[in-house]
Parts: structure tokens; sequence; C-alpha cells
């Protein structure tokens, strides 16, 4: 069993970060999706449905001041439908917008609304 396999039956939640990439997610980010395609699709064996009740937030960057424009709204629609076809949970999104190394840093509200994101990820 590959190790991305065991560590995605293993955790309890995911935390998804990527920039994005000319309107989807990074190739990282979409390549690790890609993998969870044999956890849920039925083939010769049943699927053992290994996301099923996990929680996943996420965290997207992008370089324009508007997720939309930016591409940032399907980088979500993408990461969401992959979770929801995969029995996970989206706890919520952190946006932020920068486009020099340390930028998102220095936003407060961005930092805040990860922190936020982070509290809603883990269970009461």
């Amino acid at each position: 069993m590959p190790a991305v396999h065991r560590s995605l039956r293993e955790c309890d939640a995911l935390i998804i970060g990527t920039p994005v990439y000319w309107f989807g997610p990074s190739a990282q980010t979409k390549v690790f999706l890609d993998r969870w395609y044999c956890l849920v699709v039925p083939g010769e064996k049943t699927p053992d449905y290994a996301l099923k009740g996990k929680r996943v937030a996420l965290a997207i960057t992008y370089g324009d001041v508007d997720p939309f424009t930016a591409g940032a709204a399907n980088v979500y629609a993408t990461i969401r439908d992959a979770a929801t076809f995969a029995g996970a949970k989206i706890v919520g999104v952190a946006y932020g917008t920068g486009a020099e190394k340390g930028s998102i840093a220095g936003n407060q509200a961005a930092m805040e609304a990860a922190y936020e994101l982070g509290r809603r990820l883990t269970p009461a």
C-alpha cells in the first residue's frame, strides 16, 4: 500500500494548501487528489471509503485581488467536489492574496481567517 494511502486512512483531518496555478490547483495538489480515486471508486475490489467522514480545511493563495478572477473559486470547487465524492466534509477555506514571498504572513485578515479555520478543523 502506498504511504499516501496509509496516511489518508490514518488521519483524522486534512489541511490542503495550494496556490492557484492557471485557474486550478498546483500540479502537486492535483496529483495528491488523483491518488484518492482508488480509495473511493469501485473496481475489481470494493472501495474502502478511507476518506468518509474526514474533515478537510483548505488554504488557497493567489496573485489577484479577487478569488473569482484569480481562479481560487475553481480550485475550491475542484477540491470540494473531490472531497464530497470521497465522503469527506469541507469545514472551510482560508483565502489569501499575495504575489511576493511572505506577503500573506503580513495580511492580518488572512492570518486570522487561517487561525479560525484551524479551530473549525479540530473537534470541540
